[in-house]
């Protein structure tokens, strides 16, 4: 996974900031969204992105992280964000 060559970001305070430089659309990430694009900007696995979200956040029930990550995933793709 890798970012898409058409969106650039910003981290404000702990937040990410996107924008789709073809259109104009920008896109607001919450704290965990925002530690799994950075993990992506940086290379990570998809099992990475998990082992990130659960050192900064308190996850009670990992089998519901892993299909959140993968409807993240699934949703940042359709709308063009990563590839």
């Amino acid at each position: 996974m890798k970012i898409a060559e058409n969106i650039t970001w910003k981290l404000l305070g702990e937040k990410v900031v996107a924008v789709n430089t073809e259109n104009g659309f920008y896109f607001t990430m919450n704290e965990t969204a925002s530690t799994m694009w950075i993990a992506i900007t940086e290379g990570k696995s998809q099992e990475d992105l998990k082992q990130a979200i659960l050192e900064k956040f308190d996850v009670e029930q990992e089998s519901v992280l892993d299909n959140e990550i993968e409807e993240q995933i699934r949703e940042w793709k359709e709308l063009g964000l990563i590839n």
